[in-house]
């Protein structure tokens, strides 16, 4: 005797809590506002705990409802927060790409949403604050060489910071290629997709593009450093 096709449709969606996992990058770099996730600790806490999953029947579930990610906050970490006003945070998460509603499955009268990540690994960037931060920097190196040179150009500087920002950009993009294509080695190996991504860029400082842009900075500067010579 075969299940009423509700029921068989149910057993699907059920299943696919599970089974979407599998199929998510493993990770994935966005541009948000920095203040998105550090303005409520309850946002990354969401995303933490949708990745560590429920334990159910035997198996990690990583779709879970609202309820059950109340109360995950509550017991894991320690967040007492109203069911109105986690759908808001939630909403928020899922605007911003960082999760998804898996799938909505029909409950005595209701039909109940549950939320999944996107991705594995999820690295977000403020693009717009790091330009301001650049565009400080090269302003205060300016200023210091108009003392010397007062030819020096301060708007020339803003310019530069722009460029630097492209570049870095760029770089950032190439880096997230490279993480992507090792996804499946540090997912295994349980290493941090954002902590390797930083390392990576620290080698990444060394690349042709970066210190071609560097030196002609120096040079419009007119900045040496002197390399300490070892004898």
């Amino acid at each position: 005797m075969t299940n009423p096709p509700e029921t068989s449709a149910t057993s699907e969606k059920r299943s696919n809590l599970f089974d979407f996992w599998d199929e998510l990058p493993n990770v994935a770099m966005l541009e948000l506002p920095f203040k998105l996730m550090s303005s409520h600790k309850v946002r990354p806490a969401i995303l933490k705990i949708l990745r560590e999953g429920l334990e159910d029947s035997g198996r990690i579930r990583h779709g879970l409802n609202v309820k059950e990610i109340k109360g995950l906050l509550q017991e894991i970490e320690g967040i007492n927060m109203s069911q109105t006003n986690l759908y808001f945070h939630l909403g928020v998460l899922e605007k911003n790409g960082l999760i998804k509603i898996v799938e909505r499955i029909t409950e005595g009268r209701h039909k109940v949403a549950y939320y999944g990540r996107t991705a594995k690994g999820i690295i977000t960037r403020d693009p717009e604050e790091s330009l301001e931060n650049y565009r400080k920097r090269f302003m205060w190196a300016g200023r210091f060489a108009k003392v010397e040179n007062p030819e020096i150009n301060l708007d020339q500087m803003m310019s530069l910071a722009d460029e630097y920002l492209r570049i870095k950009q760029r770089r950032d993009k190439a880096l997230g290629k490279w993480l992507s294509n090792h996804e499946e080695k540090i997912s295994s190996h349980n290493i941090s997709f954002y902590e390797l991504f930083e390392f990576i860029k620290t080698l990444d400082s060394v690349n042709p593009e970066y210190v071609a842009f560097l030196r002609k900075v120096a040079e419009i500067l007119e900045i040496e450093l002197e390399s300490e010579k070892h004898t």
